[in-house]
């Protein structure tokens, strides 16, 4: 590799797509961005984690962050779910700035979908041969909705407020009695933790207890749908959850996903 080339993450020895299970696939594939290029503000990111990666962190232009797992037509029905996320990633540095706007709405379930997007794309870089239930692609598409008491959940944090990070971090879960499936996800999102539950939990209001690989564990508190975000400035961003699964974010200006 030449010293000038930026390096790039693997690509499926033959393109598909996650979303084939819907019908209408193009016959052309688009590079899809594992995390949506534009709520990206730094034209470099560094990743870890990743079993390629062998424990070693690499830093990619944004634009290498992608990889062939979508045909262009499912893909480019997707643009108002990568649209949701960019907007919240942008509310929240709004809302954390010295001069935010007087109003910073979340679409709830739109953010929910790219969440689900989002951990669909982490799953198939880490092992192109996942299968991805049908139920979930439909959810992703705004065909199927979250069955109650799954979906968003927001982690109760030790402290008042918040504030906002350029970064998003994922931890993958999983019941072992159910094999190596994953049942649920965290994701921080900025410094906001959150957790994505792909079934019910039977009781949410009660802590909910992760083992961990080293046999430790942790609780967590969480809060179905929260209404909004608070930040240590005071500063709000609300979440509105009552628009319907199937509908599109409007922006005034045009963005690359």
């Amino acid at each position: 590799m030449g010293s000038n080339q930026m390096p790039s993450i693997p690509q499926a020895s033959s393109p598909f797509c996650w979303a084939e299970c819907l019908g209408g696939c193009s016959a052309d594939h688009s590079r899809e961005h594992i995390l949506t290029k534009s709520t990206l503000s730094e034209p470099q990111v560094l990743i870890e984690g990743f079993p390629f990666q062998a424990g070693k962190p690499i830093v990619l232009h944004k634009n290498n962050f992608s990889t062939n797992i979508l045909c262009r037509y499912h893909n480019n029905n997707l643009s108002s779910v990568d649209q949701a996320g960019t907007w919240t990633f942008e509310a929240l540095t709004n809302a954390a700035s010295g001069s935010p706007r007087k109003k910073n709405v979340i679409r709830g379930h739109m953010f929910e979908r790219w969440l689900l997007k989002t951990l669909i794309n982490i799953e198939l870089l880490a092992n192109f041969n996942t299968k991805i239930p049908p139920e979930l692609v439909r959810r992703v598409f705004g065909k199927e909705a979250f069955p109650p008491n799954s979906g968003m959940y927001f982690i109760g944090q030790d402290r008042n407020g918040v504030a906002a990070e350029q970064r998003i971090t994922f931890l993958r879960l999983h019941d072992p009695t159910q094999g190596n499936g994953m049942v649920a996800s965290i994701f921080t999102v900025g410094d906001f933790k959150l957790f994505l539950t792909l079934g019910p939990i039977s009781h949410p209001q009660n802590p909910f207890r992760v083992r961990n690989k080293d046999g430790t564990s942790e609780e967590y508190k969480l809060f179905y749908h929260p209404p909004g975000f608070k930040f240590d400035a005071g500063n709000l961003v609300n979440i509105d959850w009552k628009k319907g699964v199937n509908t599109a974010v409007k922006s005034k200006r045009k963005k690359q996903y």
